[in-house]
């Protein structure tokens, strides 16, 4: 397992795929405000 900061992920995948960082909590999914600690990441693979 390795970890690795939203940021760093981000930029290990941006060659690859366009990235969509949304927060989220027990009630609703929203863009990512870079504060919250929970995210998921939606890729789209770029031809």
């Amino acid at each position: 397992m390795v970890a690795v900061s939203f940021t760093q992920l981000q930029a290990l995948l941006a060659p690859y795929f366009e990235i969509h960082i949304l927060a989220h909590d027990y009630e609703r999914i929203q863009p990512w405000d870079q504060q919250a600690g929970n995210a998921l990441f939606v890729c789209i693979k770029r031809d």
